[in-house]
Parts: C-alpha cells; sequence; structure tokens
C-alpha cells in the first residue's frame, strides 16, 4: 500500500524466464500431473524494491503462456491474460505465507545479502467453475511496506472500495 492507505504503490513486472517444470511441487496439489510450465518474473514495487514472482501453470489449460513470446509476458497482469485469452475469470484463490530463508538466486536477483529472511507468499487460484488454473509463488524481501492479500480473484483490492 501507499502512504496514504487507500491506493497501491505502482508494480513493474520483468520478465526473467519460462521453463518446463519436471519435479513435483506445491504446484501439484492444485494442477495435478501433466506437463507444467514455469514462468519467473521480477517485480518493481515503486523504487523502493523488488520481489521474485513465479507462476506454474498447466499449458494444456492456459496455453496462452506456452504461446504468448516474452515480450508479451512482461510488464502485464497475469489476471488479465488469462481473462483475455481463455475467457477464464479468477473465482477463488488460497494464499499461504511463511517467513523463510530467501532462496540464493532470488536473494541475488532482489538485491539482498545471502542468508536474508523474507516472506514466501503461495497462492493457489481456480477458475470461477473450479478449474484448476494456476500456483503462484512470491518471495518477498524485508521491507517496510504493508501488504494488501485480497481474498478472492474477485476482489478489486481496494480497501476504500470494501462492503
Amino acid at each position: 500500500m501507499d502512504d496514504s492507505g487507500h491506493d497501491y504503490l505502482p508494480v513493474r513486472s520483468q520478465f526473467l524466464s519460462r521453463a518446463e517444470v519436471t519435479t513435483r511441487g506445491p504446484w501439484t496439489e492444485v494442477l495435478g500431473a501433466g506437463r507444467i510450465l514455469m514462468i519467473e518474473r521480477l517485480m518493481h514495487i515503486g523504487d523502493e524494491f523488488r520481489l521474485v514472482s513465479r507462476i506454474y501453470v498447466r499449458p494444456d489449460v492456459l496455453p496462452v503462456f506456452a504461446e504468448l513470446p516474452a515480450r508479451k509476458l512482461d510488464g502485464e497482469n497475469f489476471k488479465d491474460i488469462i481473462w483475455r485469452h481463455a475467457g477464464q475469470a479468477i473465482g477463488a484463490v488460497q494464499q499461504f505465507l511463511s517467513v523463510t530463508r530467501l532462496p540464493d538466486d532470488v536473494a541475488k536477483q532482489v538485491g539482498v545479502k545471502r542468508g536474508t529472511t523474507g516472506n514466501h507468499l503461495e497462492a493457489f487460484a481456480w477458475s470461477a467453475g473450479g478449474t484448476p488454473l494456476y500456483f503462484q509463488e512470491f518471495f518477498i524481501p524485508p521491507h517496510g511496506r504493508r501488504m494488501h492479500l485480497p481474498s478472492s480473484g474477485r476482489d478489486p483490492g481496494l480497501l476504500a472500495d470494501a462492503p
């Protein structure tokens, strides 16, 4: 949240990589077995800090993430991509937050010392019809900002607009 507490700092995403994942992980809980793609991005939060986001998808469910060129994944909101290209609205999101030592590659990408402790946010998402859509994880270094974690995919995100 920005200093007012009613708006967000600007967020800019930078595409880092796209690769097929051959190992099992927390994404398997939602996405199941099959071909899994992981897209990694560096998120610039205002001019204050960076975090790493990794989204895991099944290309047979969301082929757009396998088909779009990398430049089209740079700077885009993935929920918007899912809606525009797959006609899928995010219905339910389950989120889990833990405190952990940031992986060494993440620490380097976000500009903190190796061994730094940060937050690990995991988000499991389903369509409004119940189709598993993605698993996303965020590695968040220490910072002084309040974070808003929407309760569903339909949440507009602004506290001022809450009922």
